[in-house]
């Protein structure tokens, strides 16, 4: 048995559902249950064996129900910052995959949880993955926005707000379109320039860019959409 095979052998055995507390530290309560400080040792002699490339690429090894039994023990491991970035990325991954279409207040919650207590940009671009597949719901995203302050995180929550206006039959209005081009938040832009869903005085917040600026082909093509929308307005 090597040493992977060895880890997810221990991590078989089901975890007290008292561990699954991200903020949770057996070594900080003596009371904890024995079962789960003895599986966090014996994984801890497991990897004291393990060069650092084996345990940074740990993640990638695991089933998804042995890294669902690490999560809870995990900060109890000697396994360094960067690997267990990698494990809470990945279980997260995981259970994302498994939740539906639509993220659960409690999966949020616990995403929540998560980056408060260790500030990781994996878990900041897997909830800018959902911000892009409209995983995620108005309130959750204020729930997210009030620990997360990222620049991927304010652009796709803009971003995911005003297709959600669209969606529902609302037009972008020229606050609205002037915040997504400084944004770079092209796609969502697109987006409703193709739906008609721009309100007139909103068209002209798009300019044709010059030689050389950036972005140009993206913001010419946009131009050139505002316009046609323009045009199509019986009184512009």
């Amino acid at each position: 048995m090597n040493n992977i095979e060895a880890i997810e052998h221990l991590l078989n055995a089901p975890i007290p559902a008292s561990r699954f507390d991200p903020h949770f530290d057996s070594r900080a309560d003596p009371a904890s249950p024995p079962d789960a400080r003895q599986t966090a040792a014996a994984i801890n002699r497991v990897l004291t064996k393990m060069d650092r490339g084996e345990r940074m690429t740990l993640n990638g090894c695991l089933s998804a129900r042995a890294l669902s039994n690490l999560y809870p023990i995990l900060n109890d491991t000697v396994l360094e910052r960067e690997a267990r970035e990698h494990i809470v990325w990945t279980h997260f991954l995981h259970e994302s995959k498994r939740r539906g279409e639509i993220w659960t207040d409690e999966f949020v919650q616990r995403i929540v949880a998560e980056y408060r207590a260790n500030r990781y940009i994996a878990v900041e671009s897997l909830v800018v993955q959902g911000l892009k597949e409209d995983r995620v719901t108005e309130t959750q995203i204020e729930r997210l926005a009030e620990v997360m302050e990222a620049k991927a995180f304010v652009k796709e929550s803009a971003a995911f707000r005003c297709r959600e206006k669209v969606k529902a039959g609302g037009e972008l209005d020229a606050e609205e379109v002037s915040r997504l081009l400084r944004l770079r938040a092209f796609s969502t832009l697109d987006y409703a320039l193709d739906r008609r869903a721009v309100r007139p005085e909103a068209l002209r917040r798009f300019a044709e860019p010059e030689a050389g600026e950036q972005d140009r082909k993206t913001k010419e093509r946009l131009f050139a959409k505002a316009r046609w929308n323009r045009s199509a307005e019986p009184n512009d």
